[in-house]
């Protein structure tokens, strides 16, 4: 692909972005990651080697299991926007034609038994090892025979194994994008012309995405391309495509439409009719280019 050098701007200065957010959030997290076990460890040692016969143990122990999953769940959101940033850097990548091996996203190597070995399964570890520990002074002085000599183990132990059976079961399972889960969203004015709705579902390793569009009558796409292609299929109503010095086509239910990697083209409804497609798009970034004037919608077709 053959970027403009407004757009390998654009996008170079999209990729220093993503970078920055990305590293700030992986500092914070192992900053937290190894300052939390340090001062959880200190307070459970001072409160469990040195007692206080007035301390309430219940009600602080009921305390640090609170904050600790809170902190936990905030560490999970911070996991789903490292991967969403690391999703983005890649197709910035491919976009630039950054060369292999000095990808940083890309290249970046995988976190071995299914995910475990890494960042997240270190986070599973050390958050549910301190939820145990403050667990365990919440439980301390309660009247649970043997309490403290087995359960503990017990649940660090299967909440591992439940995590892990969970990523065993995400290695080899389907995305699914539930409609429920789901928003249409305007379509941005520098893309589009006239009210066009789009939802975005899955995307594959391979940055290969499928979306939903619905166009009132008249609206349409800008001038694109796609640097891996794309196809179209017509769902409901009538629109049309049209790749750049070609003659247009009309599209109408249950027609497929195949646009390759180097065609600048448009789709969208017909003047009078509005039309709902289904993309499949290949990985990479959309160029996208000038509007359609009125005369280039309505004439080829």
């Amino acid at each position: 692909m053959t970027l403009t050098p407004d757009k390998r701007k654009t996008l170079e200065l999209e990729y220093e972005e993503v970078c920055r957010s990305h590293a700030a959030i992986t500092d914070f997290r192992g900053k937290l990651l190894a300052l939390l076990p340090l001062a959880s460890g200190a307070g459970l040692f001072l409160l469990l080697e040195q007692p206080h016969p007035d301390a309430p143990l219940a009600a602080i122990g009921v305390f640090g299991c609170a904050v600790t999953l809170g902190l936990f769940i905030y560490e999970l959101r911070n996991i789903q926007e490292c991967n969403q940033l690391i999703r983005q850097g890649g197709y910035i990548e491919d976009a630039l034609e950054v060369p292999n091996g000095m990808r940083r996203f890309k290249d970046k190597p995988k976190a071995q038994i299914n995910g475990f070995l890494g960042a997240e399964g270190a986070s599973w570890v050390v958050y549910t090892a301190i939820f145990c520990g403050w667990a365990y002074v919440a439980v301390k002085e309660s009247r649970i025979e043997g309490s403290d000599r087995w359960w503990l183990p017990v649940l660090f132990t299967l909440v591992l194994l439940a995590k892990f059976a969970r990523w065993k079961k995400r290695g080899s399972s389907m995305l699914v994008a539930r409609a429920a889960n789901s928003a249409f969203k305007r379509g941005r004015e520098d893309r589009f012309t006239g009210q066009v709705w789009l939802r975005s579902t899955v995307a594959a390793p391979d940055g290969t995405r499928i979306g939903i569009v619905h166009f009132t009558p008249g609206s349409r796409t800008h001038w694109h391309h796609h640097p891996g292609g794309q196809f179209l299929y017509a769902v409901t109503g009538r629109g049309r495509v049209h790749t750049r010095g070609e003659r247009g086509h009309v599209l109408d239910p249950g027609d497929v439409v195949y646009v390759d990697s180097e065609s600048w083209h448009f789709h969208g409804a017909g003047p009078d009719t509005p039309m709902v497609h289904l993309t499949v798009t290949g990985g990479g970034s959309t160029e996208w280019g000038e509007a359609v004037s009125d005369e280039e919608y309505a004439n080829g077709f």
